[in-house]
């Protein structure tokens, strides 16, 4: 019988606590793996780890909401009254300083009798009236955003929600009472025009010289995406109309503006 030791005999496994013939590893410890293996085993591990805290943390993060942008203590353009009679008081714009701020000659001619005029909450951009056509002004640059009806009798202070997204104004066409008034509200990305929405007819509108409403009591923002507003089943004035409080959810995927 032919005795062979395993520790020489290939064919025979060995046990791996038991050197090898040359091996400087002490009897009773097993081999220790290469650096390599060890490094890409750590790798793994953080890896895993790294995904379980993600995973963990999704639904945290999802809820995350970002701060809204607030209004600035002093903007960087205001409008204050000027001179002129009640019914045509004209107004100018002005910087954090009270200096005068430099605008196109159509803003000029706008404020000498506004009617639509008004600044939005950060003090960036100014909606104006200028003809028949409602403009946007600020950054240096002018874009026009839709026109009014060329018989119109008037139009209402402008009236801007609370985050600058979106204004609203009523036209009013007192001889076309049921067909020509409209509440507008126009959505802006910056200067562009990005949705033009008329939501109601009919709003309450009283005239004197001109034409109009008031914002705040005849139509009001609740939010950033809904307008509030009054309307008369008749023309205001009839003591036989009835009042009505009513309200308009702007579509969370507005449509095209040109609709």
């Amino acid at each position: 019988m032919v005795i062979t030791d395993p520790r020489i005999d290939p064919r025979i496994p060995t046990d791996p606590r038991i050197p090898t013939p040359g091996s400087d590893r002490p009897p009773g410890r097993p081999p220790t793996p290469a650096a390599g293996a060890r490094i890409n085993d750590m790798t793994v591990r953080l890896l895993l780890s790294v995904l379980v805290t993600l995973v963990l943390a999704a639904p945290a993060l999802a809820d995350v909401v970002p701060e809204p942008r607030r209004p600035p203590a002093d903007p960087p353009m205001k409008l204050v009254p000027t001179k002129g009679e009640a019914s045509c008081l004209a107004k100018m714009l002005v910087g954090p300083d009270g200096e005068p701020v430099e605008v196109p000659a159509d803003v000029r001619v706008a404020l000498a009798c506004p009617t639509l005029a008004a600044v939005d909450p950060f003090g960036e951009r100014l909606l104006y009236r200028s003809g028949n056509e409602v403009r946007v002004w600020g950054w240096g640059r002018t874009e026009t955003l839709m026109s009014l009806f060329a018989d119109g009798g008037g139009t209402s202070p402008a009236l801007w929600s609370p985050d600058g997204s979106s204004v609203a104004f009523v036209s009013v066409n007192q001889a076309r009472y049921d067909t020509s008034t409209k509440l507008f509200v126009l959505e802006l990305e910056q200067l562009r025009l990005k949705a033009k929405h008329k939501p109601a007819r009919k709003i309450v509108f009283v005239c004197g010289s001109t034409c109009g409403s008031s914002p705040g009591s005849d139509f009001w923002w609740e939010g950033n995406r809904r307008v509030g507003y009054r309307t008369w089943s008749e023309v205001p004035g009839d003591l036989e109309g009835t009042a009505a409080v009513r309200r308009y959810d702007l579509p969370v995927e507005p449509f095209e503006h040109g609709r």
